[in-house]
């Protein structure tokens, strides 16, 4: 399911405890409730930094079901979209997810991300590094051949012996270039 990124301006917050909530206008003209809470900061929905949206402030946002109808969240400010683009990417792994987005409106194609796992031995006694290779590569998170290389719940970033140091990471296609990245599959 893809999920859209949307944007809008704020028109209205309320800055006052216990409420911190506020309004977006779209250029449709429509109206969507959000809430500070659900802002996401440092790649999480936290809610602790102090900085509120002020009217005419720029919110990217995704739709999802409140207790009252359709709200933005989760969102960011205009300067953070990337950390919004990162939380939709982890979370649409999840199935809390699919149950609780709205999908997008518009019938676009899914695109389809391109992962590696990576690996660098070097060897402490002589001072070489091996080069970067390629330990797994491909778009299916759930491939029984990446269990061979990688296990979420036992596997170390670095493996560190007398002979050689390992060090394993994860890198995500985006056009013709490889990104570091976070562990997609967790």
């Amino acid at each position: 399911m893809a999920t859209a990124i949307e944007q809008g301006t704020v028109k209205f917050f309320d800055v006052r405890e216990p409420k911190r909530f506020g309004f977006l206008k779209l250029e449709s003209g429509e109206e969507i409730f959000f809430h500070y809470h659900d802002q996401v900061v440092g790649g999480r929905s936290l809610g602790w930094e102090q900085t509120f949206p002020k009217p005419g402030d720029v919110i990217f946002f995704v739709r999802s079901n409140g207790q009252r109808g359709t709200k933005a969240s989760p969102w960011v400010t205009a300067e953070n979209v990337h950390l919004l683009r990162r939380e939709v990417e982890v979370q649409a792994r999840s199935s809390w997810f699919s149950r609780t987005y709205v999908p997008e409106r518009r019938s676009a194609p899914v695109p389809t991300i391109r992962y590696r796992l990576m690996v660098q031995v070097s060897h402490p006694s002589t001072g070489h590094k091996d080069e970067p290779k390629p330990l797994w590569e491909g778009t299916n998170l759930k491939d029984p051949s990446l269990k061979v290389h990688w296990d979420a719940k036992y596997d170390r970033p670095t493996f560190s012996c007398s002979d050689f140091d390992s060090r394993k990471w994860w890198e995500r296609k985006d056009g013709e270039t490889w990104l570091v990245c976070y562990d997609p599959t967790v």
